[in-house]
């Protein structure tokens, strides 16, 4: 339901417009992203991408777990979803460039 009302938020701004369909797409997995071509953006699939690992990362604090574990937990179910859920490339860049970093 967020996904919509986002998209309503932004599709009345000229300057977010462009950006208003990826909002609304972005809970659509990456098999969905393959077997529709041109339907929905690659940035959908980018927030689609942050919005899981942010969902992930504060379920696993607010259980309690310290963050390298959090983060080695969600590595795991970025590599298991990799090509159904996710984009595998943009997994492999994302683990590959910025999991390892202090800032992440």
């Amino acid at each position: 339901l967020h996904a919509y009302f986002g998209f309503e938020l932004f599709k009345r701004y000229p300057k977010f417009r462009g950006i208003a369909l990826a909002i609304r797409d972005h809970h659509r997995s990456y098999k969905e992203f393959v077997e529709n071509p041109g339907k929905y953006s690659f940035a959908s699939q980018v927030i689609h991408l942050a919005d899981r690992i942010d969902v992930w990362i504060t379920n696993r604090l607010e259980r309690g777990l310290k963050f390298p574990n959090v983060l080695s937990e969600v590595r795991e179910k970025l590599i298991k979803n990799k090509g159904t859920l996710f984009d595998p490339e943009l997994v492999d860049i994302l683990i590959q460039n910025f999991f390892d970093k202090e800032y992440f």
